[in-house]
């Protein structure tokens, strides 16, 4: 199908091309420290795939290094590196993300029902204030109605003085 494609994935040489070694070892340290960051700070439930993700990029980082400073065949070291790419697919790539989606759904449902429940509570104290603004007009004149006093309790020393 794609007759010198495998020809074309071996070509590293890593003579010719240090500086695309040097970017990947810089990569892979790059994704190596906020990997292992997030495994330590990111929500609960994302660190163990977080800390997952943090020692593929490791084997990454050995393997870089690794080819930079000692002999190696290089077209196993592509190789090895190639293989680790289909563990990539899933427990870097795609594992996170899915977990993160699924995840955010909990989150937005959580959220959602904190927010419906405070327009609860507001439209509740909403209608207490009325209550008691509509029993205040049976109080005398310059008495003074705070949300937290009992109104019951003032009719019943009303009745009891009147």
């Amino acid at each position: 199908m794609f007759p010198n494609l495998g020809s074309l994935l071996g070509a590293v040489d890593a003579d010719k091309t240090p500086w695309l070694i040097w970017m990947g070892l810089g990569g892979s340290l790059y994704a190596f420290y906020w990997t292992f960051r997030a495994s330590r700070d990111s929500f609960i439930t994302m660190r163990t795939r977080y800390a997952a993700v943090a020692a593929t990029v490791a084997m990454f980082v050995v393997a870089y290094l690794v080819l930079l400073f000692i002999p190696v065949d290089e077209s196993a070291w592509v190789d090895f590196t190639r293989g680790m790419a289909f563990v990539c697919w899933f427990m870097v790539w795609a594992e996170p993300a899915r977990h993160l989606v699924s995840f955010s759904k909990k989150l937005d449902r959580c959220i959602e029902d904190y927010l419906a429940q405070e327009e609860a509570d507001r439209k509740a104290d909403e209608r207490q204030r009325k209550l008691l603004k509509s029993q205040s007009r049976n109080l005398p004149e310059g008495t003074d109605l705070h949300p937290s006093d009992d109104l019951f309790s003032r009719e019943v020393e009303k009745d009891d003085n009147g």
